[in-house]
């Protein structure tokens, strides 16, 4: 099957085919002209690649995927749970932004690199402090979360 059959059938560039190729994920093999081929096999790598990438999974962590034995089923499984995880975070910090308001977060402390540790640190200092108290102001949420970060 030529790029340009993949093409339609995938909805991919020839760019993305050029690109999987040239990194190594998905090595097709080519005629005496030098074009690409793809095999009934190489398709089916193909559409493994595009399932798993429909599932948040990156190229690199797909290639070791494919080069190895591991249960396609097992790493789905893993990655959507790790989705789930991240979902019900942002969740949290949401209900939390709704109860003490945008203004009062302090984001001169928070790293968005890291936003899932911030988020995580987040929740718990609000949570720590609202065992403590009722009927906070957000002066005295942003003054507690200040005194925890020091800690």
């Amino acid at each position: 099957m030529s790029m340009s059959e993949v093409q339609k059938l995938t909805g991919l560039s020839a760019r993305t085919l050029q690109y999987y190729d040239d990194i190594g994920l998905l090595q097709v093999p080519r005629d005496k002209n030098g074009y690409r081929q793809y095999t009934e096999k190489s398709i089916h790598k193909l559409f493994t690649i595009l399932f798993l990438k429909e599932y948040g999974i990156n190229l690199s962590e797909i290639k070791k995927v494919i080069e190895s034995d591991t249960d396609l089923v097992e790493t789905v499984e893993n990655e959507v749970r790790e989705s789930i995880r991240v979902i019900q975070k942002k969740a949290e910090l949401l209900k939390i932004v709704k109860e003490v308001g945008f203004e009062s977060l302090d984001f001169q402390v928070f790293n968005p690199r890291d936003i899932h540790t911030e988020i995580d640190s987040v929740i718990y200092r609000i949570g720590k402090f609202n065992k403590k108290r009722n009927n906070t102001t957000v002066k005295e949420i942003r003054q507690f979360c200040q005194k925890e970060e020091r800690k």
